[in-house]
């Protein structure tokens, strides 16, 4: 406990970043290891806590119930992000309050846009949005529109960030959801002078309802059955309602997941071939500092992470995926193929 306090739960500690994944209020003993496989390299951390300092004072990770993934299933398979977790609402309710005792500045600044929302849409999102949200959230980032489907280099157009959950209560989120689209816009663009534009379009059945905040960021929402999505551009809808195999099939998502517990508090992956493409579309490859190191990250191919944990232990396993030869260079101009090994 006396090393954990030194080295992890002192802010300048050598291991500080590691705070959330070793709760160093209530551990008594920590083990690391940093394994090299023929796939790439792994870290596993286990922490044993003391089930009393853990219940006392929780920490990070205490926000998110354990859950097992579905919704991969409903992700695009090219997805260059996901994070995933279970009930969001009492989740982000959670780090909303511990946010009120570590970063009180921060904590403020979301309860008055909280309120904000509240006098000007009519809609507490403490009350009518967030309980409505479900059993399981899924955040994700996709490549632009068009980009060229699987194994493809993304275009250099803007991706757009996703958000689904399933299990929602539709008769409260549907309203909710209606009642924010004008607030939003207001509060996003209160200076531009236009008017927001908004429309609604059909996919599969699904009724996609938008609203247009700028150039590249059109805010979507739509119901399809149980499960909600929200996204910044309306396209996500043709998806969603997309037969084809989603992230769960796809082979880079399984290689960075294997043999990772089925049951997690917490569930992340990164497509670092699509994100290291889209950056250096976006003007990292003309860096020097990065191009000195350009032909090592592209070996990098994809980072999966997991979080589980019980009253008397806090378990992380991350997987970083690397190939043996570099990915060839982006092409900014046309978005050229990215080879699968």
């Amino acid at each position: 406990p006396d090393g954990i306090r030194r080295l992890v739960g002192n802010p300048r500690g050598p291991l500080a970043t590691l705070d959330a994944a070793v709760d160093p209020t209530a551990s008594e003993g920590v083990a690391m290891a940093l394994v090299a496989s023929d796939a790439g390299i792994e870290l596993d951390i286990r922490s044993e806590r003391d089930e009393a300092r853990a219940k006392a004072q929780p920490g990070f990770f205490a926000a998110f119930p354990s859950f097992e993934p579905t919704l991969t299933d409903s992700l695009p398979s090219d997805s260059l992000a996901y994070v995933g977790m279970a009930d969001p609402g009492s989740t982000l309710a959670s780090l909303i309050e511990q946010a009120s005792a570590d970063q009180p500045g921060l904590a403020a600044a979301v309860a008055g846009l909280v309120t904000h929302v509240k006098q000007l849409g009519k809609v507490d999102l403490e009350t009518d949005l967030l309980p409505s949200l479900g059993g399981e959230a899924a955040f994700a980032l996709q490549p632009a529109p068009g980009g060229g489907g699987k194994n493809v280099a993304p275009t250099a157009g803007a991706p757009y960030l996703e958000f689904l959950s399933s299990g929602i209560d539709a008769e409260r989120a549907g309203p909710a959801l209606a009642g924010l689209q004008a607030p939003i816009a207001d509060a996003l663009n209160p200076s531009s002078g236009l008017a927001p534009t908004f429309s609604q379009h059909k996919s599969g059945g699904v009724t996609g309802h938008s609203v247009r905040l700028s150039p590249t960021v059109e805010l979507t929402y739509a119901i399809a059955g149980s499960v909600l999505l929200i996204a910044t551009d309306p396209v996500a809808v043709k998806q969603l309602t997309d037969e084809s195999g989603g992230l769960a099939d796809d082979h880079l998502f399984k290689e960075a997941t294997a043999g990772l517990p089925d049951s997690v508090s917490l569930l992340s992956y990164f497509n670092l071939d699509g994100l290291l493409t889209l950056g250096e579309q976006a003007g990292l490859a003309q860096d020097p500092a990065y191009e000195a190191f350009a032909p090592e990250l592209r070996k990098l191919r994809a980072l999966g992470l997991a979080v589980r944990q019980s009253p008397s232990e806090l378990a992380t396993d991350v997987r970083l995926i690397v190939s043996s030869e570099a990915s060839a260079p982006s092409d900014s101009g046309d978005g050229g193929a990215v080879p699968n090994d």
